[in-house]
């Protein structure tokens, strides 16, 4: 199904998406997501948000999540090459704190960059 496309210039973050590469979820890496963004909408940024892929298998059990994080900023910094397109992917990743206090972080979106940066007060 293809929809048609409104406004191409509009850039957009996509909000929501995983990776992964399981026997029961099946492959899903930069190439598939590229593919999906790459209809004809600008999409310039994307945020990853955990799905417990790629957990590490050894050492400490409180450290596995690190794995996922590892796995997703090496796909990240391979989009940041500019090799694969100009979106940015997985510019922010969010994970579940599971073993402790969490907090709010704020992010402010610089359009002229098409990239995040740390919120402060003179950044809007």
């Amino acid at each position: 199904m293809s929809e048609a496309i409104l406004e191409p210039e509009l850039p957009i973050i996509d909000p929501h998406h995983h990776f992964w590469d399981t026997p029961h979820r099946g492959l899903y890496l930069l190439p598939e997501l590229l593919s999906d963004i790459g209809g004809g909408h600008n999409v310039v940024s994307t945020v990853f948000l955990e799905c417990r892929a790629m957990y590490r298998k050894g050492g400490p059990r409180h450290m596995a999540a690190l794995g996922e994080v590892e796995f997703v900023a090496g796909l990240a910094a391979m989009s940041a090459s500019g090799n694969y397109g100009p979106c940015r992917v997985a510019e922010v990743i969010i994970g579940k704190q599971r073993n402790g206090p969490i907090d709010t972080i704020k992010l402010t979106f610089l359009g002229q960059y098409t990239k995040f940066e740390n919120f402060t007060s003179g950044s809007m």
